[in-house]
């Protein structure tokens, strides 16, 4: 009786990360796109009905840990965009426990999509009539 095996090959870490390390540019961007994504849905569950509906999430900063780290750590610096005073409000929460928790629980589940550990750091802006301003569209990455 010959044994089957499951068609799955699992690779070392070592071997993703140097091929993530590899990848061309557009992949990097759309890496950085489904980090802000998975930002913005931590958003939408932590504050649910008093989510502004104009938040968005820009990723700044990006960097993949370095090969000879000992503890590999990928910094991540975002900030979510707000058009109000009031609606940074209620983003950051009071004392910063509402803007403490989407970062908790973001960090947590893009260490999932990651496979790696994530230094998470959150901003809130107010970027005022921003969705008016063809400019700033343009660099949010709404209008080509």
């Amino acid at each position: 009786m010959t044994e089957s095996y499951p068609c799955t090959v699992i690779l070392p870490r070592t071997i993703v990360q140097i091929i993530f390390s590899h990848l061309t540019q557009p992949f990097l961007s759309l890496r950085r796109f489904f980090v802000s994504e998975i930002i913005r849905a931590t958003l939408f569950t932590c504050l649910g009905k008093e989510l502004p509906y104009c938040c968005e999430v820009r990723i700044d900063e990006f960097k993949d840990p370095n090969p000879d780290d000992k503890q590999p750590l990928i910094r991540i610096r975002a900030t979510v965009c707000v058009e109000r005073d009031s609606q940074k409000g209620i983003v950051v929460g009071k004392g910063g426990a509402k803007i403490k928790e989407v970062g908790i629980d973001a960090r947590a589940k893009l260490e999932e999509f990651l496979m790696e550990k994530v230094f998470l750091n959150l901003d809130v802006k107010v970027d005022k009539n921003w969705r008016k301003d063809e400019k700033k569209l343009k660099a949010y990455g709404y209008l080509k």
